[in-house]
C-alpha cells in the first residue's frame, strides 16, 4: 500500500512538473512577443506582435487555469489518501489486541488505545497527560525509562498498580523517538500466563520436595530396619526428624501399662549433649490429657501456641514447649506409645511438620518393636543358656553322686 501510495505522489509530481515547465516557456515566448511589439510599435509586424504576445498571454492563462485545477485535483487526491491512512491507522490503533500508549519525554500519555483503557481500569480523561509512573512501581519503571532512552528500546515484564486487581502482570515493549520527542509503548496482558508458569513452578517444587521427602522416608526406613538395638533405633528415628522438622526437644513415650507412660528416650538440639527438658521417667495418663488425646488421635495432634491452650491441655514441665505436636505410634494394629516434639518458639510447627512425623513414625513404630521383640529374644536367649547350664550342672552333680555310690 505505502509503494502504491509512492508511485502515485511521483506521478502526480511528474505531471505538475511537465505543467509548470510549459507554463514557464509559454510565458518567456509571451515576454519576448511583448517586448518585441512594444519596440516595432506601429509597424504591421509590430502589431502582428503584438497580436501574438495576447495570444501568449492568453494561453499563459489557460494554462494556469489548466495548472490550478490540476493542483486542486492533486491536493484533493493526497487530502484523500492522507486521510484514508490515517483512517487506517486509527482503526489499527483503536483495533489492536494490545494497549499502545504514545507518552513525551516527560513519560506523560498522550494518546491511548481502548484496550490500553481497559487495561488501566480507568477512562481516557484520567489517563491523558497523567505520567504512567504512577502504575508501576517506582523501582522498576525507573529502570525500565533509563532503559528505553539509553537503548531507544525496551522489553520486559512488569506489575501494574491497581486497586481492584493487585496482582497484573503485562510484558512491556517501548520503541523510543517514533517521532519527535514521543515514544511507544506497548503492553500485553500476561496476568494468565504468569500465572501458569508459577503454577508450573510450584507443582515443580511440590514434586521436588515429594521426591526429597519419600527419598528421606526410603532412607530412614532402610536405616531403622538395619539394626535391631533400640539405641541404635532411637538415635536414627531423631536424625532423621532433625532433617525434617525445626524442631528443638523429642520424646518417645511408650505405654507400661493402659494408664502409664514410660519415657525411652528424649533429646534436644539447643546443645551437642543431650540434656534433660524436664519430663519425668514415669506420666500418668489420667493427669495429661493431652496425651491421652493423642494415643486415641489417629492424625496426631498440634498445638500452635501452648499459652493459649487451657491449663489441662499444657504439659507444665521445666521447660515447656511454646509450639508442640505429638504422633501416636502404632504397631501391627496396636498402640506402643507416642512420639513427642516441641519449639520454645510459638507458631514454628505447622501441619506440614504433623504429616511429616506422622509418616515416620509408622516405620519408626515397626522398628521400635522389632527392636523390643530382639531384646526380649535376647533376655529369653539368656534365660534360657542360664538354665541351660543349671541343668547341666545339676546332671553333672547328679552323675557325681550316682558314682560315689
Amino acid at each position: 500500500m505505502a509503494q502504491i501510495a509512492t508511485n502515485d505522489q511521483r506521478g502526480s509530481s511528474r505531471t505538475t512538473g511537465v505543467w509548470k515547465s510549459a507554463s514557464f516557456v509559454v510565458v518567456t515566448i509571451a515576454l519576448i512577443l511583448f517586448f518585441s511589439a512594444v519596440a516595432l510599435h506601429g509597424a504591421i509586424f509590430g502589431r502582428a506582435m503584438l497580436g501574438l504576445a495576447g495570444v501568449a498571454v492568453c494561453s499563459v492563462l489557460i494554462l494556469h487555469a489548466r495548472f490550478l485545477h490540476l493542483a486542486r485535483s492533486v491536493y484533493m487526491q493526497t487530502n484523500e489518501r492522507l486521510l484514508r491512512r490515517d483512517l487506517e491507522y486509527r482503526s489499527i490503533f483503536d483495533s489492536a489486541p494490545d494497549a499502545i500508549l504514545v507518552v513525551d519525554a516527560s513519560a506523560r500519555c498522550r494518546a491511548a488505545n481502548p484496550t490500553a483503557l481497559q487495561l488501566f481500569g480507568i477512562p481516557r480523561r484520567e489517563i491523558l497527560g497523567s505520567s504512567i509512573a504512577r502504575f508501576c512501581r517506582p523501582n522498576e519503571f525507573d529502570r525500565c525509562w533509563a532503559r528505553l532512552l539509553s537503548e531507544q528500546s525496551d522489553r520486559e515484564q512488569l506489575q501494574l498498580l491497581r486497586k481492584d486487581h493487585p496482582a497484573l502482570f503485562v510484558e512491556l515493549t517501548a520503541s523510543a523517538d517514533f517521532l519527535p520527542g514521543r515514544h511507544m509503548v506497548f503492553l500485553r496482558d500476561v496476568t494468565e500466563r504468569r500465572r501458569a508458569e508459577d503454577a508450573v513452578g510450584q507443582s515443580l517444587a511440590v514434586a521436588q520436595s515429594a521426591w526429597k521427602e519419600a527419598d528421606a522416608l526410603r532412607k530412614a526406613t532402610l536405616a531403622l530396619t538395619q539394626n535391631l538395638r533400640l539405641d541404635a533405633v532411637l538415635d536414627t528415628l531423631f536424625e532423621t526428624l532433625a532433617a525434617l522438622i525445626p524442631y528443638e526437644e523429642v520424646q518417645v513415650l511408650l505405654l507400661e501399662t493402659d494408664s502409664r507412660l514410660f519415657l525411652v528416650r528424649e533429646a534436644s538440639r539447643l546443645a551437642k549433649e543431650q540434656r534433660s527438658s524436664g519430663w519425668p521417667n514415669t506420666l500418668r495418663l489420667s493427669e495429661h490429657p493431652i496425651l491421652q488425646a493423642v494415643l486415641y488421635s489417629p492424625e496426631g495432634i498440634i498445638i500452635r501456641d501452648t499459652l493459649r491452650e487451657p491449663d489441662s491441655w499444657r504439659l507444665g514441665y521445666a521447660t515447656p514447649a511454646r509450639s508442640w505436636l505429638g504422633i501416636r505410634m502404632l504397631a501391627a494394629g496396636e498402640v506402643l506409645g507416642l512420639l513427642s516434639l516441641g519449639h520454645s518458639k510459638p507458631e514454628t510447627l505447622s501441619e506440614e511438620h504433623l504429616r511429616l512425623a506422622r509418616s515416620l513414625a509408622i516405620p519408626a513404630a515397626a522398628a521400635i518393636e522389632n527392636a523390643r521383640l530382639y531384646e526380649r529374644a535376647q533376655i529369653y536367649g539368656e534365660e534360657l543358656r542360664d538354665r541351660l547350664a543349671d541343668l547341666r550342672r545339676a546332671e553333672e552333680a547328679l552323675r557325681r553322686v550316682e558314682d560315689g555310690h
